[in-house]
């Protein structure tokens, strides 16, 4: 009987010992200063969703937000997470067999390749996530496949933005010289890149307020690029319409 009390005893004592430790650990936790951005979790969200949208580990998410249960994040919570950082690009191998790549995102259009067994980068993805925008690692081809065919997880492609297509609204045809030249998702360094430019002729549709960002079309797809990167003259740029407010 004694031996039992003791027990219990040493018991009691460790758990009051533990405890404060627990809970100063919890109070001392302070979320990452070094992440400048801001996410808002919305409906349907998930945390492991949202650490595949910034490229982090779901880890790495949860400890710097001090997140304790990585099961649970409430929708309009905010979360601290990387900002204007550039992370390299993640690779996925496609399937060895042939898997086709179109101009747009639709199986009538113009087909631009077939590829097998390479890697490729996840640029973005439909509104119904039926096709992906696509660039291949080695050859550089570019173009939209049918997602179900590249055998990746339907987590990683609802994670990427939603691309716009680009149309056939008149524009003006302008060079964009030099290598990994960003094309943004809107007229700001604060919009995630859609893809980059590489010595490519694109359609310029409109400009920023303050002409700063123009609106092209390139690659079949639509987004925003820093004007001092497109072989265009100001009078030119000023009469482009404003399509931009930022």
């Amino acid at each position: 009987m004694r031996r039992i009390s003791f027990i219990i005893l040493a018991f009691a004592i460790l758990t009051l010992a533990v405890l404060p430790v627990q809970a100063a650990q919890a109070q001392t936790c302070i979320p990452r200063t070094d992440w400048s951005g801001t996410h808002v979790v919305a409906r349907g969200e998930n945390l492991y969703r949202i650490a595949l949208k910034y490229n982090l580990s779901l880890t790495d998410l949860a400890t710097g937000n001090c997140i304790a249960d990585m099961n649970r994040v409430y929708v309009g919570q905010k979360l601290r997470v990387p900002g204007a950082v550039s992370n390299p690009p993640q690779y996925f191998k496609l399937p060895n067999r042939l898997v086709k790549v179109y101009e747009y995102p639709s199986n009538t259009s113009t087909e631009r390749a077939s590829l097998s067994n390479v890697e490729i980068m996840l640029i973005g993805r439909t509104q119904d996530s039926n096709w992906v925008y696509i660039q291949s690692k080695e050859m550089g081809v570019t173009g939209w496949v049918w997602s179900y065919d590249t055998d990746i997880h339907a987590d990683y492609i609802n994670a990427l933005p939603v691309i716009n297509i680009g149309g056939n609204q008149s524009g003006i045809s302008a060079l964009v010289q030099g290598r990994y030249n960003r094309l943004r998702s809107g007229p700001g360094f604060q919009y995630s890149v859609i893809t980059y430019i590489h010595d490519q002729t694109v359609i310029v549709r409109g400009r920023s307020v303050d002409s700063q960002w123009l609106n092209v079309d390139a690659y079949g797809v639509s987004g925003w690029i820093y004007s001092d990167l497109v072989q265009l003259d100001r009078g030119t740029i000023g009469s482009l319409p404003i399509l931009g407010t930022d």
